[in-house]
């Protein structure tokens, strides 16, 4: 969904949690995707047992509940992006067209995560020259990013980055000034 922000820091999870998160993230199984270069990242697939898990059920009934209805929960994956390592600017698609992303907000929560690694976005100013909005984001912090904007992702670090994408649909935002 497109946003008037590049991204939002909503909520802060508890150590505790991110600890468990982390865990999760340690000891999962990941793959490559077509819509990435496996040099760069890769997801754990969407499955039943990866939400069944006590981390991921306390993530979402006690912390992202707050922010939305569950029932308008899309997808979650588990992303890993390798050490040293730049994904190329883009906008997130969906392979249908893009009408779904104007329903859907995205979430990022850095889970493994250091300053040397960032996202950024870039906005045409209309002068020939892009703005650019850079974040780095801190570890258990829930984002709202706005993926239909021009925006890339880069791991400056010697070790990978873990991070968790929630999406929802729009219209299960409990407060919709979370996103104005």
């Amino acid at each position: 969904m497109e946003h008037n922000f590049c991204c939002r820091l909503i909520h802060t999870l508890p150590t505790s949690l991110l600890a468990k998160l982390k865990e999760l993230a340690l000891t999962s199984e990941y793959h490559a995707v077509k819509d990435f270069p496996e040099d760069v990242l890769w997801v754990t697939k969407f499955n039943f047992n990866l939400m069944r898990n006590d981390a991921m059920q306390e993530l979402f009934q006690q912390h992202l509940s707050k922010f939305f209805r569950l029932d308008g929960h899309i997808s979650t994956n588990i992303v890993k992006m390798f050490p040293n390592s730049y994904l190329y600017q883009h906008k997130d698609s969906t392979g249908g067209g893009g009408a779904v992303h104007e329903r859907t907000i995205k979430l990022q929560i850095p889970l493994l995560n250091t300053d040397r690694s960032a996202m950024m976005w870039l906005e045409d100013r209309g002068q020939g020259y892009p703005k650019t909005t850079v974040v780095s984001m801190a570890e258990g912090g829930v984002h709202i990013i706005d993926n239909i904007k021009l925006h890339c992702s880069v791991n400056l670090d010697t070790n990978d980055r873990y991070f968790l994408t929630p999406k929802f649909l729009a219209d299960s935002l409990i407060d919709p000034a979370t996103v104005a």
